[in-house]
């Protein structure tokens, strides 16, 4: 989602948000109305936002980002 979907959509859903960085991704932290917290990928380049999971609480989605990492060699997926 484009930064001003993001807002909108934010300002619909969240409560809370917080920029947390780890393996050289940038994410998006949104402690959701409903309590859960959703972990949203966040584009460096073009500033858009892609939603991964959602997680109970903002220590486990901390968890799920430092566990996260890109692959950075070539790689073939077999479907």
């Amino acid at each position: 989602m484009t930064p001003t979907e993001f807002k909108e959509w934010f300002n619909e859903n969240g409560t809370y948000r917080e920029t947390y960085y780890s393996n050289n991704i940038t994410y998006e932290l949104v402690i959701m109305k409903d309590g859960w917290v959703g972990i949203l990928e966040k584009d460096d380049y073009n500033g858009n936002y892609y939603p991964q999971i959602q997680a109970r609480d903002l220590n486990h989605a901390k968890s799920w980002c430092t566990m996260t990492e890109r692959i950075n060699v070539p790689f073939q997926v077999i479907a």
